[in-house]
């Protein structure tokens, strides 16, 4: 918010997504009082109602302007200060849904700890905001005891449907129980103010099942998330970026070569380099090569399974022995955390240097 006040208080004028220029003509404690450059009339948006864009901004990293309408019935003014006030952070398109502000930098999300209450404790510790969890297991936490630690440490749950787990039990001979998409959605609704994001329930090699899954989410009024496996045809993707989902998961590289990774995310996002894509089961340092929306992985947990640690360029190094594996797990997790931050944080002090260069 502190950025919110400076700009309020040094800036006078702002654009909205078209271009149009928007006059600030006075604020006070309560509301910003502005006009169109052209026009006579003075409109206002509340303080408190920008706070609340702002944070929804920063917790889902992206927002449309139509999306702004529940906070004012001015959102082209109020989007336009967005963009302002996020300029240099945050870049604008244009999709399906109209005009987006996306903020810059990769949302980390810490996965592999379901039922590990010390690692989610930890994780929480060092800055951890967002985790994943998988369906596949919560479904027999029947106490929702999962539910009882993330509300109390205050993180955020993307649900992945756990599909995979299910596909990877079934080729290997052994019985498990289908994911019903109905108890999914069920389970989905019944948590959703824990829940950040849910991925779709995708059926391994049956693209009609998958399909009508996810139609049956939406029809619910739910927005799961939708899968691409990263060999699929780019074509098939593109329907999805037209479609201006908030984000896309691409999936289906583990046992992936990196160089094979390296080549196939080339082409992706040469073909979509405005594309949100959030990398499942992703923290080598192709995660820093492009620009992801966000990634997940269980690769945090390295430090406390075998004293692995992470360093600036997400490559593994072997933790100095008088390191315990708890110490080499918050380690991590200041490495991944800082992913969301990082450009930001390097924007801003490139900007109190160049404050601090004019002043001197």
């Amino acid at each position: 918010m502190r950025r919110m006040k400076n700009w309020i208080r040094k800036n006078s004028v702002f654009r909205t997504g078209r271009g149009a220029v928007v006059n600030v003509v006075e604020h006070d404690s309560r509301r910003v009082y502005f006009k169109s450059a052209n026009g006579k009339m003075v409109n206002t948006i509340e303080l408190i109602k920008l706070k609340a864009a702002i944070q929804d901004l920063f917790s889902r990293r992206t927002v449309t302007r139509k999306e702004l309408e529940v906070y004012s019935n001015f959102s082209s003014a109020l989007f336009g200060l967005l963009m302002s006030i996020f300029k240099g952070m945050a870049k604008l398109t244009s999709g399906a849904k109209g005009f987006r502000l996306t903020v810059i930098g990769v949302r980390f999300f810490f996965s592999g700890c379901d039922r590990a209450v010390k690692d989610l404790e930890i994780a929480k510790a060092n800055g951890a905001e967002y985790v994943l969890m998988s369906y596949y297991y919560l479904r027999d936490d029947h106490k929702a005891n999962w539910r009882k630690h993330v509300g109390r440490l205050g993180l955020k749950v993307m649900l992945d449907s756990g599909a995979y787990s299910v596909w990877k039990r079934r080729e290997a001979g052994k019985d498990v129980q289908e994911i019903d998409v109905r108890d999914y959605a069920e389970f989905v609704l019944q948590h959703k103010d824990l829940i950040h994001s849910f991925i779709t329930l995708d059926v391994v090699g049956d693209d009609v099942a998958t399909a009508a899954n996810d139609a049956y989410l939406r029809s619910l009024g739910l927005y799961p998330i939708p899968v691409f496996p990263a060999m699929g045809d780019l074509q098939e993707l593109g329907k999805l970026v037209e479609a201006d989902h908030d984000f896309i998961a691409i999936g289906a590289t583990v046992g992936i070569s990196e160089t094979a990774k390296r080549t196939l995310f080339e082409l992706i996002f040469a073909a979509f380099p405005e594309g949100r894509f959030h990398w499942l089961g992703g923290s080598s340092s192709l995660i820093v090569e492009f620009s992801w929306f966000s990634a997940d992985s269980s690769t945090w947990l390295s430090g406390r399974k075998y004293g692995k640690l992470l360093n600036e360029q997400f490559k593994t190094t072997k933790a100095p022995k008088w390191m315990d594996g708890f110490a080499a797990l918050a380690h991590n997790v200041r490495i991944l955390s800082g992913l969301e931050y990082r450009y930001i944080d390097e924007m801003e002090a490139r900007e109190e240097q160049s404050i601090t260069a004019i002043a001197s």
